[in-house]
């Protein structure tokens, strides 16, 4: 399928899920009338009634796509946040995953679950209160109304930086709002830098990591240190 559109403008795949998106309606159609007519050229066929169009919004791989961005699927949250708490390392891994696939959502994710990723280190289970309500804030970033704004090479954008001595963090912003939150835990020799080499180095590392989103454009960095 990526062969397929990877010339196409406006559409996206993954799999067999292809998205057709465009700022208005005639833009749309062009855009899906040229996917139409790779298909017929590669000769793929498609079932009519596994498809909509011209809608508003749409779930797609545990998100929900509208106008204003992109946020958490509740249908798709729902087994996670309703799930009982993890009685061993098994469960709390999976309880992790699922956490770490919508991290973006979640300022310094990193920093917030390290009791949970210490757990891990560890190698053995041990639960306390500490740790519930750790994960329950963490569930409650995702039950929150935050969308992520989609990202556009036109508008200016902020990083915003920080460090913990256990981890770091950044939130790239345009026009105020959040596109993506990052964050990863410190090595036990970057636990041992001082608070202003960790500071310098989630500046580096945000860069680093963002730099598909920052290459070519001015860009602020606010760092609290």
């Amino acid at each position: 399928m990526n062969t397929i559109a990877k010339d196409l403008e406006g559409v996206e795949t993954y799999q067999d899920e292809v998205i057709v998106h465009a700022a208005d309606n005639a833009a749309q159609d062009m855009h899906l009338l040229s996917l139409l007519k790779q298909f017929s050229e590669f000769n793929v066929a498609i079932h009519s009634d596994k498809c909509t169009f011209g809608v508003p919004s749409f779930s797609c791989l545990g998100y929900i796509v509208d106008g204003s961005g992109f946020k958490p699927d509740t249908n798709r949250l729902s087994p996670l946040v309703n799930a009982p708490s993890p009685t061993n390392l098994q469960e709390l891994r999976s309880v992790l995953g699922a956490l770490q696939y919508y991290s973006r959502f979640i300022p310094n994710f990193a920093k917030h679950a390290s009791c949970l990723f210490d757990v891990i280190s560890a190698n053995q289970f041990c639960w306390s209160s500490n740790h519930e309500k750790t994960l329950r804030v963490l569930l409650g970033y995702l039950q929150s109304s935050a969308v992520l704004k989609p990202f556009s090479a036109k508008h200016h954008s902020t990083i915003i930086t920080d460090a913990s001595p256990t981890g770091i963090g950044a939130i790239l912003e345009q026009c105020g709002r959040p596109v993506i939150c990052i964050s990863r835990r410190l090595s036990k020799a970057e636990r041992g830098y001082s608070q202003t080499q960790r500071e310098a180095l989630a500046v580096y590392w945000a860069v680093k990591r963002l730099h598909k989103y920052l290459f070519g454009s001015n860009f602020t960095i606010a760092t609290d240190h």
